[in-house]
């Protein structure tokens, strides 16, 4: 919800982060909407969301397994220093 309330700027200090761990906890629980969102925010260069998208095709969270996609992803936030997509 909270998500959401961000997503549509109903709470106005909600911060994207903040909004990103609630949607990345529905994904890892099966939620196939939050994928959407989370996409969203990677493609905008969100270097936590990039990680988010390359574990989601890693692991098939919401979307259909793609290991070439998840390295895609993987390595855009890598080149952004994220410090797990490193490894």
């Amino acid at each position: 919800a909270l998500g959401m309330s961000h997503l549509h700027a109903l709470i106005p200090e909600a911060q994207p982060s903040l909004s990103l761990s609630f949607f990345a906890k529905a994904l890892s629980l099966g939620e196939k909407r939050a994928f959407n969102f989370i996409i969203s925010e990677a493609d905008k260069g969100n270097i936590e969301a990039q990680f988010l998208v390359a574990q989601a095709y890693e692991q098939g969270q919401g979307i259909d397994k793609d290991l070439k996609k998840a390295l895609k992803w993987y390595r855009k936030a890598s080149d952004q220093q994220h410090l797990q997509a490193k490894d």
